[in-house]
């Protein structure tokens, strides 16, 4: 992390985008797997179709792999995914680690940014429009 402020914040960015990917595609977090489980349960009926969609998902059952069990049969998907819980737990390693390095670029570009070596596009490039750079006090306002 001794990358200069507009390095991070590109880093930042990138990190970012994984982690918006990883989730939207369904690999990681319960928030998909929820969704699919009530589209389900809303789709059948039935609350339990419901639930066994949700904890499929959780498990690490995916709409990658559905989507090739209904096209191709179980057999052939089966072999096709057969890696799939190697695939997800290395997805959810990805993105708990990129959760933290996000976590530690914040920290990396206040301190900087209070310091006055970090500009206000590279401190709105990782915080976003959350928090306005003018009402953040540099270290030497404080005296």
């Amino acid at each position: 992390m001794r990358l200069k402020p507009d390095e991070l914040a590109r880093t930042y960015k990138r990190l970012a985008t994984i982690n918006w990917i990883l989730e939207s595609a369904g690999f990681v977090g319960g928030a998909s797997a929820m969704g699919a489980g009530a589209g389900e349960a809303i789709k059948k009926g039935s609350m339990s179709e419901g639930f066994k969609k949700t904890t499929g998902r959780l498990a690490g059952k995916g709409p990658i792999s559905e989507a090739l069990v209904e096209k191709y049969g179980a057999g052939t998907a089966a072999r096709a995914v057969g890696l799939a819980p190697v695939a997800a737990a290395v997805a959810k390693l990805v993105h708990e680690s990129g959760k933290k390095q996000m976590a530690e670029i914040r920290a990396i570009t206040q301190h900087e940014f209070q310091r006055g070596k970090a500009s206000r596009e590279d401190y709105a490039a990782v915080f976003g429009n959350a928090v306005d750079p003018a009402s953040i006090k540099k270290y030497w306002e404080y005296r």
